[in-house]
């Protein structure tokens, strides 16, 4: 849920007024500011947006001004990111997910939505998370080799980022014949889903698309904090 802060943020917004706050030192927010700016980033490919937390992240901590488009497929947290999207003219919404086929597929729904995904929660994931399965919804999917253009209308310097509990690969077989300068993704070490690909098939894969790593941010790690469980990798195009 939105809450106040992002109620008022959003009202900000509607103003004509972005509320921004220094990053601290060595987080992920503080090393897309130095990337984005490196690089020039004009839009942001926001995908498995949930309820707009990462584009929230994005103007009010990393400062950038360019493009959002989000990418959430489930009907509750889409209404979500709607409201915290309001009011930003740079900031558009898509209500449907990403992976490698057009196809309509079935989301499990867990008792936390941002846990949701196209694949199902192994025990440990289960047990470590508290997490339940409580419904499914069938969702539209889309390659984004097909809906690109439409994403980041006329845009040129493309940052995508994408977390999909579990389905970023597939994602990212609509990457092949596109342009972007960088990228994010959600890397795992220990699987909390079943089917899914561990952290050295991720960024194997990735640096075949001619990526070169940048920065990884730790998520979660185990109750005793020694093991990582789930990073973010942040990646650039390095041909």
């Amino acid at each position: 849920m939105v809450g106040i802060k992002g109620r008022v943020l959003a009202a900000f917004r509607r103003a004509g007024f972005v509320v921004t706050r220094t990053p601290a030192p060595g987080t992920l927010a503080k090393h897309l500011r130095e990337v984005f700016d490196v690089l020039d980033v004009d839009c942001v490919i926001d995908v498995g947006a949930n309820e707009g937390q990462y584009g929230r992240m994005l103007r009010e901590e990393v400062g950038f001004r360019g493009r959002i488009a989000s990418v959430e497929p489930a009907r509750e947290p889409y209404a979500r990111l709607l409201e915290a999207s309001a009011g930003d003219l740079e900031w558009a919404t898509f209500d449907f997910g990403l992976g490698d086929s057009e196809e309509t597929a079935v989301l499990r729904t867990l008792s936390a939505d941002d846990f949701s995904s196209l694949h199902p929660l192994n025990a440990y994931g289960a047990e470590r998370f508290g997490q339940t399965e409580v419904g499914t919804e069938e969702i539209t999917v889309r390659r984004l080799d097909v809906v690109f253009d439409e994403l980041v209308s006329g845009c040129e310097r493309v940052f995508l980022k994408s977390d999909t509990q579990g389905h970023d690969l597939a994602v990212l077989k609509g990457l092949e014949t596109q342009k972007v300068v960088g990228l994010q993704i959600e890397l795992s070490f220990i699987n909390i889903y079943d089917g899914t690909p561990g952290f050295t098939e991720a960024i194997e894969t990735v640096e075949r698309l001619g990526f070169a790593p940048s920065g990884f941010y730790p998520i979660t790690r185990t109750e005793d904090q020694l093991r990582l469980i789930e990073a973010d990798g942040v990646f650039i195009a390095y041909s």
